[in-house]
């Protein structure tokens, strides 16, 4: 540990820190952030603490001593394994969601509707057999087909009306019982169609 702790680039090291520090206050933009409470803060701050005087030319010897004993004490204890459903938390969560957020945003270049935004939600809070978020998918799937269809008996454009097929059949195939990344980003795009084809529709009337 102390030969890897001098390995490290402090200046790189110190350049994430800020970067994280600047996204954390301008993306996140959340008052409360610094407010949490870290769990064994104090383990984390002597693991620091050591991590600075190993790598310092000139170590406090009496800092050394009073503080790797500790050290010791704490990786030689027992550790509990926590249930992953105890370690789900509001904050946490809401947490999530909104780092999601911004991601998906930045990749659609646009701003998430209130139904996208609960698709998301539902994504991220969905339990381990995630049947909410598929009978969500269901339910999107189901609307855009719908809103396809209702666009189709009044377009008269026969270069789209070529295309509607094909966009169908895509649609059909998108799975319902999958839940990742890539399967809401999917869902995503097909809520974004169904807005523009019930806009469409709205401008054949």
């Amino acid at each position: 540990a102390k030969t890897a702790s001098r390995n490290i680039d402090v200046k790189l090291l110190t350049q994430q820190k800020s970067a994280l520090i600047k996204d954390i206050n301008y993306n996140l933009n959340e008052s409360c952030f610094y407010d949490r409470r870290v769990p064994d803060y104090k383990t984390y701050a002597t693991v620091q603490t050591l991590l600075s005087e190993w790598r310092s030319q000139s170590p406090d010897l009496s800092v050394i001593a009073k503080f790797e004993p500790e050290l010791h004490s704490h990786l030689m204890e027992e550790k509990s394994i926590d249930d992953l459903e105890d370690l789900k938390t509001t904050d946490v969560n809401h947490l999530v969601v909104d780092i999601m957020r911004k991601k998906i945003e930045e990749k659609f270049g646009t701003h998430l509707s209130k139904p996208q935004l609960s698709l998301l939600r539902e994504y991220v809070f969905s339990s381990d057999d995630d049947t909410k978020f598929f009978t969500k998918l269901e339910s999107v799937k189901k609307t855009t087909l719908e809103s396809l269809q209702a666009f189709e008996k009044e377009c008269d454009n026969k270069i789209i009306q070529k295309q509607i097929p094909e966009v169908r059949q895509s649609i059909l195939s998108l799975p319902t019982t999958t839940a990742d990344d890539e399967t809401l980003s999917r869902y995503l795009t097909l809520m974004k169609l169904t807005e523009e084809l019930k806009s469409g529709e709205e401008s054949y009337e």
